[in-house]
């Protein structure tokens, strides 16, 4: 009798260990294809850069607007040397003008007051933004010289002559200047 007992012990165990391959086998399969799902492969294209001379335009400068809400006079303060180096994606000339005016004495209608600007819209060289007093343009003046203000305007708009002789990009007044002719804004496309 025992011998019986014991042959049925073993097929007990045979039947148990592939029972136990099966779960195994089947929890393996479930795992992969469910629960440990692989990210999928990004593929990723190499992007190269030429840098250009700061005197040649490059497709590279981009426009950057800093005002709130689109609203003017809403952008970020430059005050001293040190706030014009926060600023990104200036061009070299802009830079270099900006960190000349900022802070330095100005007449103002109550007195000499430090020169503050507000910069509104970056594009490379160019720039739109509050000045002490007024709102303006900055950039070369006949589109390749150094750096000035070429335009400005209390409240009405800018000069489309002033905006055209300084090729100002179109951008940086929405696209609006004020006629030649006095009669209001117009359309505005450099």
């Amino acid at each position: 009798m025992k011998k019986r007992y014991q042959s049925g012990s073993a097929s007990a165990v045979a039947i148990i260990c592939l029972v136990l391959a099966l779960v195994v086998a089947l929890g393996w399969i479930f795992y992969t294809n469910f629960v440990a799902k692989e990210e999928p492969k990004k593929d990723t294209d190499l992007i190269v850069v030429d840098k250009k001379d700061d005197d040649t335009k490059s497709d590279q400068v981009k426009y950057i607007d800093l005002r709130k809400d689109k609203k003017d006079s809403t952008g970020t303060v430059v005050a001293s040397a040190a706030d014009v180096d926060k600023l990104e994606g200036v061009g070299e000339k802009l830079k270099t003008y900006l960190k000349t005016e900022a802070g330095k004495s100005v007449e103002a209608m109550d007195g000499a007051v430090k020169q503050t600007f507000t910069i509104d819209r970056i594009y490379g060289d160019y720039a739109a933004g509050a000045a002490t007093g007024h709102y303006a343009i900055w950039g070369p003046k006949d589109g390749t010289g150094d750096v000035t203000e070429v335009a400005g305007t209390q409240n009405l708009g800018m000069p489309c002559k002033d905006l055209t002789a300084a090729k100002v990009p179109a951008q940086l007044v929405d696209s609006k200047c004020l006629a030649d002719d006095g009669s209001g804004l117009t359309d505005y496309k450099n």
